[in-house]
């Protein structure tokens, strides 16, 4: 097997200055004064898990970050395919099955983030998880006399907050949940 992966010089110099840039704000600094007049162009220091500071034109330090709404250069115009040759407007966003259609197309744009991270007994999508995982399940049987839960069971948020880890291959990888 070749190896591909080099890191010279150079590089780490690179990354030593991420560093640097991310200490320096972390002290106090603007990215705007420690970068430069290029700072918006430039690729400096490390990004925050908010996604606060990772537009550095003025003015626009919090464009992007976490629970802020994205300005629109344009009105929002939703179509879809409704299954015929014709294109409308959407109107298949209700998630409550029904009988024949088998889409949805979601106009909300956080409504899927919003899913995946909603690990509560609200969400379809985090029992379903919970009934998938073994784990889980061997949890909810130990509490309940060796009883497996019912096919309809709705585990309780506390049973859905402490989904157990799992690996996809009996232990040699990683643990996901």
């Amino acid at each position: 097997m070749s190896n591909s992966f080099v890191v010279n010089e150079a590089d780490l110099a690179f990354i030593l200055n991420q560093i640097v840039v991310a200490e320096r704000e972390t002290a106090g600094e603007t990215l705007q004064a420690i970068i430069g007049p290029n700072a918006a162009i430039l690729p400096m220091g490390l990004r925050h898990v908010d996604g606060s500071n990772n537009n550095l034109l003025p003015g626009g330090a919090n464009i992007g970050s976490a629970d802020t709404v994205l300005p629109r250069l344009a009105p929002p115009s939703y179509i879809t395919n409704n299954g015929s040759a014709a294109f409308g407007p959407i109107s298949n966003t209700n998630y409550t099955p029904t009988p024949g259609v088998d889409n949805v197309v979601d106009s909300a744009p956080r409504t899927i983030s919003n899913l995946i991270v909603d690990q509560s007994n609200a969400n379809p999508a985090a029992v379903a998880a919970w009934h998938a995982n073994p784990l889980a399940i061997a949890a909810y049987e130990a509490t309940h006399g060796g009883n497996l839960p019912p096919a309809n069971y709705i585990p309780t948020n506390i049973e859905l907050s402490i989904i157990q880890n799992q690996s996809p291959d009996i232990g040699l990888s990683p643990a996901f949940n």
